[in-house]
């Protein structure tokens, strides 16, 4: 070969580029494709997870209730510290609203967010919570989820069932801080962070219960029946 037909150093690196460059859209487009087609499934399994979430938070005993999807309104969103659109749920026994179901955010957990779903009545009770979201240490502070919490009797969280919102003014704090939530020793940053998010949806939940009733009624397309027989 002369010297004539030999690349040159930079149309050696001219082609190595325009190869890296078709290495990269290649790749990209590959991903983007994946992410479209695994998106729809993740969101449905997400939803799917939250909804038997909300479905042990509905009372057992009979008769069965219907339990109806909203939509948050923007301000409510804003105040639970969710990212829009958010969803939340109005409990009906038979005719009559019994539940409002919303989810909540804090920021402050050990690992990252925490999320949890909260059930609140219309005399301004909570009736129970659910971690929905979180990523605290495995066999340390993840007893905020019930389902991981060794205390099987008693899970941690159930000690929020029944409260009085209106009687804790608040903020809620766990008991190393002053307050009257019981914490695991060793992990009060996971227990502080899910009684902040639980705290935050009871007080939202609980001043618009009679607006998200309200919506409730206007999206009655959304509704499904709980599981109870």
């Amino acid at each position: 070969m002369t010297s004539a037909t030999q690349p040159t150093v930079w149309q050696a690196v001219l082609r190595s580029s325009l190869l890296l460059t078709l290495f990269a859209a290649a790749f990209t487009l590959l991903m983007s494709g994946a992410y479209q087609l695994t998106r729809a499934p993740i969101a449905a399994a997400i939803q799917a997870e939250e909804l038997r979430l909300v479905r042990a938070l509905v009372p057992p005993s009979p008769p069965a209730r219907t339990i109806r999807e909203i939509t948050l309104p923007e301000a409510i969103t804003k105040a639970l510290d969710l990212n829009p659109p958010a969803k939340g749920y109005v409990v009906f026994r038979e005719a009559e609203p019994e539940l409002v179901i919303v989810p909540a955010r804090s920021r402050q957990g050990y690992g990252g967010d925490v999320v949890v779903i909260v059930a609140v009545n219309k005399s301004g009770e909570l009736m129970g919570a659910r971690v929905t979201q979180h990523h605290e240490t495995p066999g340390l502070g993840d007893y905020i989820d019930p389902e991981r919490d060794r205390n099987k009797a008693r899970p941690w969280i159930t000690q929020f069932a029944g409260i009085p919102i209106a009687a804790h003014p608040g903020p809620w704090r766990v008991k190393k801080d002053g307050g009257f939530v019981d914490a695991h020793a060793g992990a009060t940053i996971s227990a502080r962070a899910a009684t902040m998010a639980i705290e935050r949806g009871a007080r939202v939940a609980s001043s618009a219960f009679a607006q998200l009733v309200a919506l409730a009624n206007r999206e009655r397309g959304n509704d499904e029946k709980g599981n109870q027989p």
